[in-house]
């Protein structure tokens, strides 16, 4: 197993298929590059929750997925290049709200965990104003 971290573009909205044992599962296809190369990864994704937030997707959005990476075959683009063909099962992904919320919510943590500042009494210098303060 090769775990990795892929981040790119849905090339498609992910689809929603329904497997011989009834589970729900999610596939999709990542549009990502390899420095100047261009490069598709197939995803897979069978944990209910990372397939509701897979579907929640839809294409043209940026996602960075993580999980087991497999290299099965080649193809060959439009110019005529063999590209490598990359699967991944999926286990985590990360959206761009994601990352908004964890950056409000880090905002909002920094916030409250700053001491409150008191006004400057007039008059005092900055010894008599450390003296005034009371912990």
């Amino acid at each position: 197993m090769i775990g990795g971290l892929v981040a790119g573009r849905l090339a498609a909205a992910p689809s929603s298929r329904i497997a011989k044992n009834g589970n729900t599962y999610a596939t999709c296809r990542l549009r990502c590059s390899v420095g100047d190369e261009p490069a598709m990864v197939n995803g897979i994704a069978f944990n209910s929750n990372v397939v509701q937030q897979l579907l929640a997707l839809g294409e043209g959005d940026a996602v960075a997925l993580s999980g087991e990476l497999e290299i099965s075959r080649t193809w060959t683009d439009r110019e005529g290049n063999v590209r490598p063909s990359i699967n991944m099962k999926i286990f985590a992904l990360l959206t761009e709200y994601h990352v908004k919320r964890k950056r409000e919510a880090m905002a909002e943590k920094d916030k409250s965990s700053k001491p409150a500042t008191t006004e400057a009494e007039p008059g005092l210098d900055d010894s008599e104003q450390l003296k005034s303060l009371q912990f």
